[in-house]
């Protein structure tokens, strides 16, 4: 029993020191950090290959779409490795802090994100993502999983989105239909705000939910909370961002 009231007493402290810690400003980031990736962009064609058209169709065949912006770049696993605010979030929550970046506990918040193609369509060609002229095109959704320490959240957050969330869906050819740039997410788990106050180390009730996902212009991903629909409105203000680094296996040793 003794043994057992330890445990408990040890990840209490535990769980106290990550939600009090005190709030850590840092130097952190680029000008691209906040910067959401938004221009697709295909795979180089072979020299001399012809009828290539805009979306780098080849032949009336898709090019393999790459780069930032592009959801198929956002799978695998990521790492939480720094939080912001704004002084518009500031303002808005009557918050005491700074406008910048603050640290965050290591390796304690993970991101897995997996895009897939939507599987709701009757027709195979995909969605039918424009109705007025009827046409189709294979589009992604998003599913994800977002955990961290059970002694601070045993079930973590679903992480979820469908290709209709984008506001960026290329109209072509075949595959080259697909989504890109930031999209509107929906997280559910058991804190509205992900833990905002344990990740920072600041202690109020809340602030705006976070529900815009991409990756930026430096390759990480970004969950945020803003003013206005980001996805739409590149130039609407990022209130709370959660940066996230992928995570790289270590090599296997030889």
């Amino acid at each position: 029993m003794k043994k057992i009231l330890a445990l408990v007493l040890a990840a209490m402290m535990l769980l106290a020191c990550t939600a009090f810690a005190e709030p850590a400003k840092i130097e952190y980031g680029t000008e691209n950090t906040l910067v959401y990736a938004r221009e697709i962009a295909y795979e180089a064609v072979e020299e001399g290959a012809e009828n290539v058209d805009l979306l780098g169709n080849v032949n009336g065949k898709p090019g393999k779409p790459v780069g930032n912006a592009h959801v198929t770049a956002w799978a695998g696993d990521w790492v939480l490795v720094a939080a912001y605010m704004s002084e518009g979030g500031i303002e808005e929550y009557d918050l005491e802090g700074e406008e910048g970046f603050y640290a965050v506990p290591a390796n304690t918040m993970f991101l897995n994100l997996e895009p897939k193609f939507d599987a709701s369509a009757n027709d195979p060609s995909g969605p039918l993502v424009d109705v007025a002229n009827y046409f189709h095109a294979h589009c992604y959704d998003l599913a994800g999983m977002i955990t961290l320490p059970e002694d601070i959240d045993e079930d973590g957050f679903k992480v979820k989105n469908v290709w209709s969330d984008w506001n960026s869906v290329v109209r072509g050819n075949d595959d080259a239909d697909t989504n890109f740039g930031p999209a509107k997410v929906s997280i559910k788990g058991e804190d509205d705000y992900l833990y905002w106050n344990a990740m920072t180390g600041f202690d109020f009730e809340e602030i705006e939910e976070f529900k815009y996902i991409g990756m930026n212009l430096d390759g990480q991903i970004v969950i945020t909370a803003c003013e206005k629909n980001i996805a739409t409105k590149d130039n609407a203000e990022i209130w709370f961002a959660l940066v996230f680094d992928k995570v790289v296996a270590e090599e296997a040793a030889e």
